[in-house]
């Protein structure tokens, strides 16, 4: 079943950040073994604690992801409320990881993007990427499955690395 009905186009994140289409969904596909939410917002972490700044990531974008699934399942009730309310996380989401390859959050999310957060360098990391790489189930086109992998550095020749598949459809 293909389900391409368009319903609502989602504004531009101010700086460029994120943009995107709401289609109609009726049933959530399934998604791979992974980290299952639900998600929960943590508290963004202070200093140089890598597991804790892994842990923040993990949850900040899965929860970001379950919500913007959830206001894209039967989003054409014409609700100008989950319009802006999708808007709002899009733009959250797009303002904390930063994304530079390409330069700009596209919904639904489809493959790897390139992150350079400001929140860990502002903590006192030298280097902060986030490699992020999102499927999409091709019928509701949804993300499925979230892919991170995070690479962080204190200083010269230190380095810290770590994967994680983050999911939330099923």
């Amino acid at each position: 079943m293909k389900n391409k009905k368009v319903c609502h186009k989602v504004k531009v994140h101010p700086r460029g950040k994120a943009k995107g289409v709401i289609r109609s969904v009726k049933v959530f596909p399934e998604s791979s073994a992974g980290n299952s939410g639900p998600f929960a917002l943590r508290s963004t972490p202070t200093g140089l604690n890598f597991a804790k700044w892994v842990e923040y990531y993990v949850h900040f974008v899965g929860f970001h992801i379950e919500k913007l699934n959830g206001l894209q399942f039967d989003m054409c009730e014409r609700s100008n409320a989950k319009r802006m309310a999708f808007e709002n996380y899009l733009t959250d989401l797009a303002t904390e990881l930063n994304p530079v390859a390409p330069p700009k959050l596209n919904w639904p999310f489809l493959g790897l993007y390139r992150c350079e957060p400001p929140s860990p360098i502002a903590a006192g990391w030298r280097g902060f990427v986030i490699q992020a790489y999102f499927q999409q189930d091709s019928d509701y086109e949804m993300v499925v499955n979230v892919g991170l992998t995070i690479e962080a550095s204190s200083g010269p020749g230190d380095g810290s690395s770590s994967s994680f598949l983050a999911t939330s459809s099923s």
